[in-house]
């Protein structure tokens, strides 16, 4: 017996659609007629319950019995089954000559899955936009936007030259000029040897 679905077809001229805006009807008629897709639903539901606990359940939704397991071919019986073959294979403790090498990669698998964990643990999603959340992992095409993005020049200028900096040169030319960035202020003249300082003041 496989499982069934409620179709089209079936619900097809049941219900309130189709009645005229007077349907010309008795009440019991009328409450008949509004509790047949209700009607339809409880039915399929109730039948479905029966298919789950049938013994052929297990195999309708492709659970049949697997090789080597010893049950009835329903889903309890299957599951059951199952659970106490974990539970053995849990309890037996290995005890041939590689025992070492299995238990030295078992070991290297969980430190790294540990690791993932502790990566990810406060990760909430994943966003295709560079933020400062802590909870989001931006995509590697965010992370290549991002940089696109930035200037790296201006921002190694303002690394190089904060807010305050005096810059001397011999060159007669503004600061502003020479590296494209910051508003400049000349402090002075130019003294005996050619040089001019420039303060940077924005």
């Amino acid at each position: 017996m496989a499982f069934n679905k409620i179709t089209d077809e079936m619900r097809a001229g049941k219900g309130n659609v189709g009645q005229p805006d007077t349907p010309g009807l008795t009440t019991p008629e009328m409450q008949a007629v509004m509790d047949e897709l209700a009607n339809l639903c409880i039915d399929f539901v109730n039948s479905h319950i029966d298919e789950l606990g049938a013994e052929t359940a297990a195999g309708n939704i492709g659970a049949s019995v697997p090789v080597g397991v010893t049950a009835n071919p329903n889903i309890g019986s299957v599951l059951s089954a199952l659970s106490v073959l974990i539970k053995e294979c849990t309890d037996v403790k290995h005890s041939h000559s590689n025992k070492s090498t299995l238990d030295a990669i078992t070991s290297t698998t969980k430190e790294g899955y540990d690791a993932l964990v502790q990566l990810l643990n406060g990760i909430e999603n994943v966003q295709l936009a560079m933020t400062e959340s802590d909870a989001a992992i931006p995509t590697s095409n965010a992370v290549i936007s991002y940089i696109d993005d930035v200037d790296i020049s201006q921002k190694a200028f303002e690394a190089t030259y904060p807010i305050g900096t005096v810059f001397q040169t011999t060159a007669s030319v503004d600061p502003a000029t020479l590296f494209g960035y910051g508003t400049w202020t000349q402090l002075g003249t130019v003294d005996q040897y050619g040089i001019s300082r420039y303060e940077r003041r924005g």
